[in-house]
């Protein structure tokens, strides 16, 4: 029954970070195959890996889940920030603190400045309200087939970092 809750609760947090992930999102699945490499935690995005190999880069993570739904999906949890192996493939993450950066370049804390950091990418200024700015940073040329990062950042300041895409 344990076993049951915890397995449901897990579910029900990789659909709820899958959702807050693509609210800022528009666009559909990448279809391009020339992506520029976006590094995090020393993960590639779109590179295979392993559950042994994830931990073998980036240690013992302080939560595991695998869930196997319409995609095979390794969630590991480090300092609160997820990463998401799906069909073995680096597919998408959530930063919400200092502890990564993208391409060792930006993070979270750091002034929105940075982000001009990230050339050759393309950055656009996606939506704005009150108190959050997001900026989409497309990793090829199109950005109609293209899955982009999404950077939040509020006075000035990234808060969080997110990227999610199942080609």
């Amino acid at each position: 029954m344990i076993k049951q809750i915890i397995k449901m609760k897990t579910k029900l947090k990789t659909v709820f970070l899958s959702i807050t992930m693509l609210l800022c999102a528009s666009g559909g699945y990448a279809q391009t195959a020339n992506k520029r490499p976006i590094e995090v935690g020393g993960l590639t995005l779109g590179q295979n890996y392993n559950e042994s190999q994830v931990i073998s880069i980036m240690g013992a993570p302080e939560s595991y889940a695998h869930v196997v739904d319409i995609f095979d999906t390794h969630e590991f949890i480090y300092h609160e920030n997820v990463f998401y192996i799906n069909d073995g493939k680096f597919s998408g993450f959530s930063i919400i603190n200092k502890e990564y950066k993208l391409n060792k370049l930006v993070g979270v804390g750091d002034s929105a400045d940075k982000i001009k950091l990230l050339k050759p990418f393309k950055v656009i200024l996606k939506s704005e309200n009150e108190d959050t700015i997001c900026h989409h940073v497309y990793i090829t040329d199109n950005v109609d087939d293209d899955c982009p990062l999404s950077i939040y950042v509020e006075q000035g300041v990234i808060t969080k970092i997110n990227y999610l895409c199942m080609d």
